[in-house]
């Protein structure tokens, strides 16, 4: 089973997203769009000129798999009837291609029961002799995860966004780590003073909750992006550790706590603009925010004159 974090794509946006990622694995015109505009929807999106016919589907909502497969296995049905019925337009569109292959490309796949559909219906078009279908075709349903390269490459030519979770963290998460962290929670709350020249304890509590959460907050989404999108969560490592190593030499001066703080968030927020890509802004705040959370409770970020 394959689920992917497409389902909020209506059916315009998956196949969008799909045709994008066809033509980075097609190019140069290999992959062949053949829209429904004009005569009809012929039941493919396109098809490769080594022999894949593709379709695109995302249905409405997230559905439990039962509808999901029935969904799916009713949109197979509908598509391989036409993909049948329409030999005449077909053996003029593939010309001398033979398609060994017809693949539905979806969101997410919950069902063995739509692989044995798929097989079944794979036999049933092999037994119509068509011209242009290859003796080894079958029907293949395909994920993103069948197209990790192309999803990649998209990413970094800016076609489509880093699809990263909404990180949401409890109150209850923060105190827990409080608890379990009290050192580092002194180091915060000295820096805190540092940077704020708070006294007040109930606002140096407000304010370290604060980057306990950030820090919380860019942990999940790292771990998120290093599942997802391992090559870009190696490129942020090596950016923070860059940036890190740099913090002593360039901060040991007698510049004012809160300029030093400004600064350093300010510079990590353009770096990480700049070299992660297609990097949502709320997810480039919380990076920066959550990592200089960290260099303040592990100390490599300091105020030595405080």
């Amino acid at each position: 089973m394959m689920v992917d974090s497409y389902h909020g794509d209506d059916g315009a946006a998956w196949e969008r997203r799909v045709k994008s990622w066809l033509r980075l694995r097609y190019p140069g015109g290999v992959f062949e769009e053949v829209p429904a505009d004009h005569r009809g929807d012929w039941g493919i999106e396109g098809f490769s000129r080594d022999g894949i016919a593709y379709q695109c589907y995302a249905p409405k909502g997230r559905l439990k798999t039962r509808d999901l497969y029935e969904n799916q296995r009713n949109k197979i049905n509908e598509d391989i009837k036409k993909f049948i019925e329409n030999q005449a337009d077909f053996e003029k569109l593939f010309g001398p291609i033979k398609i060994h292959s017809w693949w539905l490309v979806v969101p997410e796949h919950k069902s063995s029961k739509l692989v044995q559909y798929a097989s079944k219906k794979a036999s049933f078009v092999l037994s119509k002799n068509l011209p242009y279908v290859a003796d080894d075709f079958h029907i293949h349903i395909a994920t993103a995860a069948d197209f990790e390269v192309e999803r990649q490459a998209a990413i970094r030519k800016g076609v489509e966004a880093l699809d990263l979770d909404q990180t949401d963290v409890a109150d209850s998460e923060v105190q827990d780590w409080a608890d379990k962290n009290n050192a580092f929670v002194k180091t915060l709350d000295r820096k805190i003073r540092a940077y704020s020249g708070e006294t007040r304890t109930a606002k140096i509590e407000e304010l370290r909750e604060s980057w306990i959460e950030s820090f919380i907050a860019a942990e999940n989404t790292l771990k998120n992006m290093q599942i997802k999108y391992a090559d870009i969560w190696e490129e942020f490592r090596s950016l923070k550790k860059r940036r890190e190593k740099g913090l002593f030499a360039r901060y040991s001066t007698h510049a004012a706590a809160h300029e030093v703080l400004a600064a350093t968030i300010d510079e990590l927020r353009r770096e990480i603009e700049n070299r992660v890509p297609n990097l949502s802004s709320d997810k480039v705040e919380e990076l920066s925010l959550g990592t200089v959370a960290e260099w303040l409770h592990q100390c490599p970020l300091d105020f030595p004159n405080v």
